[in-house]
């Protein structure tokens, strides 16, 4: 539903990337650190910001292959494409010109906040030792 998809689109990498931002610049005590920290490698875990981007852009390249291998399988399509040259129908799905910045960005995104979670991690899990 839009409601699902606006929660793991949206306000999941957002409060992903406010929390790991968080815990990057705010001097808090260490035991707010570590909840912090299990916090937002929970919420990351839920966060499908980049998934999505990439397979829409995945699906958008192989739009047209799919819809030529289900059309190669109808009888009267065939028959018209062998007869005529002419296809049923064709797809063609491609990003816009000025959308190829949203994988790069949501890669980007992705990899901070796992920067930051494995930094904070291991700075917390050192501090533990001592």
């Amino acid at each position: 539903t839009r409601t699902q998809m606006t929660m793991l689109f949206i306000v999941v990498p957002g409060l992903a990337s406010v929390m790991a931002l968080s815990l990057w610049m705010l001097p808090l005590p260490k035991r707010i650190q570590y909840l912090l920290l299990l916090a937002a490698e929970f919420v990351t875990a839920w966060s499908c910001f980049e998934v999505w981007f990439i397979s829409l852009a995945v699906a958008l390249n192989a739009l047209e292959l799919v819809a030529a291998a289900i059309l190669d399988d109808i009888a009267p399509c065939k028959t018209l494409s062998t007869k005529t040259g002419e296809v049923c129908f064709n797809i063609k799905g491609r990003l816009s010109d000025n959308a190829w910045w949203m994988i790069p960005v949501a890669l980007s995104h992705r990899l901070s906040i796992v920067f930051v979670l494995t930094y904070g991690r291991s700075i917390l899990m050192y501090q533990r030792k001592l």
